[in-house]
């Protein structure tokens, strides 16, 4: 305000001003506005006049190009009909042309063939004429004559001498079919007995190693198959014209069956045929020596329920029940191709083509045969189910594995691949209600009459005396005496270089054999689950060793912590070998037996350094008056030192890390037994690392992958008692060795240890005797050497 007045302006002025200032501005915009409108009026006239304009061309561009296009095809079809029109024309000429020639080529063709025949008849009747004149025509006429006679002559009789050899040989060959026919008759009715009870009182299992079924009867009329028989006397059928074959399978040289049936009735016939195939193949083959699997997934079960018998002496025969749902074949299947792949790599290998030829070489280590029995197939096969199947079927054969198949035609088999694979592996027997087919042909004349079946009461009877059989005959068996020393060999072998000792077959005709102190092989690691036949196998190690190397040679800590005596027939027979037997062990005695092996350990130190020498070969040469004996530390289920995590448990795991690592040079080797390796507590994985020996009897997967190389699961596959994988590799695939353990029995090995017990009296070998720990059985002290020896000297006693 100050400002105002300063400058002469009042209030009312400034006010009038502003407001006259505002209209201004109001005036201006509202001008600017229409005028604004006036101009986008105008644009938008402008635009609406291009757009039109902008339609006409569009339309008149389309017209010109529908023109175009019209003339374009205007002109097309003028060119192709001349083209055409063209080429009628030409064909036409060309066709007259081709007439025309040929026309021409005829008449010269008939021309020359005139000529040339007047020619040859001219030249005939010249040459006729010439011989005519003369006798030598008549002559040399003559002599063809005669010729042509002893030719005809000659031809006849080749005729009539063939004609009789080939009638000859038709009879005979027609007789000797007809006595083959009569033969399999004869021997399959002492072979495949009648199902009569009377038949089958004396039955016992057949000790071949081929088994067979009998399983139909084949009805030939040969009149409808050959269509027409000779009738004339040199060439007559000498038999009637209805034969009956016997139809059969054999294995395991055979191949596969498949029943193909397109109606329930012959898929009814089939089912009690397979029955009847499998009844057949049990009471032929060598007990033990066939494993069933069946799958029954329409049936559930019910078409092969009488076999469930079998499962109440032995559950292996039929693999425990008869599968029904899909995971159940996809598992079976899995362990049937597993089991395949046992046999290729550890059986046949590059040795033997079949498992029939292993099987003839390994004798009592022979393999079974295992049957794959599918009824209704492919109900419940998986895409995975039919990629096993095919290779069982294209490889099972040679690993002993068969199938019995019965495929249902009214079922879709989309594997165009496995259906053909089966036609062409297996014996294949189409059914249809009218007749039967063989190989996918039809013969005329043939009738199939399936063989009848026992009834229930027999049936039951029969498959009893086969599961008891099979119990008997399914145990494999190698006698210890192919193993140990005859009895001038006792105590004749030395172990300054290591020891060697069989223990099993391995193949079919080999030895496996433990060794030890040679390279890396020192220290032994056994596992298998119970009755796998550990216990067995520790037997057979400890008493070949002392069949075959004397006491200077060999010593045993023995240390058993089951609770049972298995290494009391040591200590009662006093083997002059054993320093320690402990039975029943507690886990302090077992310490104190690997605080004694240390010592020893500290005492060969010293003598080795006192002599100057490395190993045990060394001190043997340096020192030939004395003897130190190889220690064998053999401990039975090792894990109870670590069942708890206490001193006593540290303890022996250092004590056993440091004899396993030391011992090689010493002559100290280790032999740990146990059904499992795994748990919480257990000898570190460094110390397993030294023992390269390896022995896996029976035992899971979770375990077998423990004891060998993680990478190596063969122990799974192993599937009877005593039989066994061994490794000197550290657990390494290469390494894997199959065998089958020796069978010691309790009174060979008590007669075995009795025979070194009267070596050692005899020799007057002064053995010291054994220490000797029975769990809480008391003490006798009768036999503490150290209190006699004291009171012997003791004049006060």
């Amino acid at each position: 305000p100050a400002s105002l007045e300063t400058l002469g302006i009042s209030w009312e002025t400034l006010a009038f001003a502003t407001a006259g200032g505002c209209l201004g501005v109001l005036a201006l915009y509202g001008i600017g506005f229409v005028f604004g409108r006036l101009r986008a009026k105008q644009i938008a006239e402008k635009f609406w006049r291009a757009q039109s304009l902008f339609s006409r061309c569009q339309e008149c561009a389309d017209r010109s190009f529908r023109e175009v296009v019209k003339q374009i095809k205007r002109r097309f079809q003028n060119v192709e009909n001349r083209l055409d029109q063209a080429w009628r024309s030409a064909d036409a000429e060309a066709s007259r042309r081709l007439q025309s020639g040929t026309e021409k080529l005829e008449a010269q063709r008939e021309r020359l063939l005139r000529q040339h025949e007047r020619r040859f008849q001219s030249a005939l009747d010249s040459h006729r004429s010439g011989y005519l004149a003369g006798d030598e025509f008549a002559s040399k006429l003559a002599r063809a004559e005669g010729e042509e006679t002893r030719l005809a002559a000659e031809v006849s009789a080749q005729f009539r001498k063939r004609m009789n050899d080939l009638s000859r040989e038709w009879r005979a060959k027609a007789s000797k079919f007809l006595r083959a026919l009569e033969c399999s008759r004869k021997a399959g009715a002492e072979v495949f007995l009648d199902w009569k009870p009377g038949a089958w009182a004396d039955w016992s299992a057949s000790v071949n190693v081929a088994a067979a079924a009998r399983f139909a009867e084949l009805e030939v009329n040969l009149d409808c198959l050959a269509e027409e028989l000779p009738q004339d006397a040199q060439s007559a059928w000498v038999g009637k014209s209805l034969l009956a074959v016997p139809l059969a399978v054999k294995m395991p040289v055979g191949e596969a069956l498949l029943f193909e049936t397109d109606d329930a009735k012959s898929g009814v016939e089939v089912v009690s045929a397979m029955n009847g195939i499998l009844l057949r193949l049990l009471t032929s083959s060598p007990a033990g020596k066939i494993a069933l699997r069946i799958f029954d997934p329409a049936g559930l079960g019910q078409n092969f329920a009488g076999l469930m018998h079998l499962a109440d002496y032995d559950e292996q025969i039929i693999h425990r029940r008869i599968w029904t749902q899909a995971d159940h074949l996809d598992r079976s299947l899995l362990e049937l191709t597993e089991h395949m792949e046992k046999v290729t790599q550890m059986c046949l290998r590059n040795e033997y083509e079949t498992l029939a030829q292993y099987n003839e070489a390994a004798g009592s280590i022979a393999e079974k045969c295992h049957f794959l029995v599918v009824a209704d197939f492919p109900v419940g096969f998986s895409e995975a189910a039919f990629r096993r199947l095919q290779s069982v079927v294209t490889s099972g054969p040679r690993c002993g594995v068969f199938l019995i198949v019965h495929r249902d035609l009214r079922q879709p088999l989309l594997d165009k691949a496995l259906e053909e694979d089966l036609r062409s592996h297996c014996q294949w027997l189409r059914l249809h209600g009218d007749g039967c087919e063989f190989g996918g042909r039809r013969w005329p004349g043939l009738r199939l009459r399936w063989d009848a079946l026992p009834n229930a009461e027999l049936a039951v009877e029969i498959l009893r005396k086969v599961g008891q059989a099979s119990i008997e005959g399914g145990r494999v068996e190698v006698p210890f005496e192919s193993v140990a020393p005859v009895a001038g060999k006792l105590w004749s072998q030395r172990a300054d270089g290591g020891v060697q000792v069989p223990i099993g077959r391995t193949g079919a005709s080999k030895w496996q054999h433990l060794t030890l102190g040679k390279g890396t092989q020192q220290h032994v690691l056994i596992a298998g689950k119970t009755g796998s036949g550990k216990s067995t196998l520790f037997h057979v190690i400890a008493t070949n060793l002392a069949l075959w190397f004397g006491p200077d040679q060999v010593e045993f800590y023995l240390v058993d912590f089951k609770k049972g005596v298995e290494f009391q027939c040591y200590a009662r027979r006093r083997l002059p070998h054993a320093r320690v037997v402990a039975i029943e062990s507690d886990r302090e005695f077992g310490l104190s037996v690997l605080e004694r092996v240390d010592e020893e350990l500290r005492r060969r130190g010293e003598l080795f350094r006192q002599r100057g020498v490395q190993d045990l070969p060394s001190y043997h040469k340096a020192a030939p008056g004395e003897t130190l004996p190889r220690t064998l530390v053999m401990i039975d289920e090792f894990q109870e030192y670590f069942v708890e995590e206490d001193k006593v448990s540290q303890n022996a795991a250092a004590l056993l890390d440091r004899i396993i690592r030391q011992g090689r040079a010493f002559g100290v080797h280790v032999i740990l037994g146990s059904q499992t390796l795994g748990g919480a507590y257990t000898l570190a994985r460094t110390t397993f690392a030294q023992m390269a020996i390896r022995i896996a009897l029976q035992c899971d997967e979770a375990d077998a992958c423990l004891i060998m190389d993680e990478n190596n699961a063969a122990p799974k596959w192993l599937s009877r008692p005593g039989e066994g994988v061994y490794n000197d590799s550290g657990g390494a695939p290469k390494g894997n060795r199959p065998f089958q353990t020796v069978w010691l029995s309790d009174a060979d090995r008590d007669c075995r240890l009795e025979q070194i017990r009267q070596l050692a009296d005899k020799t007057q070998w002064q053995d010291k005797t054994p220490i000797i720990f029975e769990g809480n059985a008391p003490a006798d002290i009768a036999e503490n050497t150290l209190l006699t020896a004291v009171l012997k000297n003791d004049p006060s006693k």
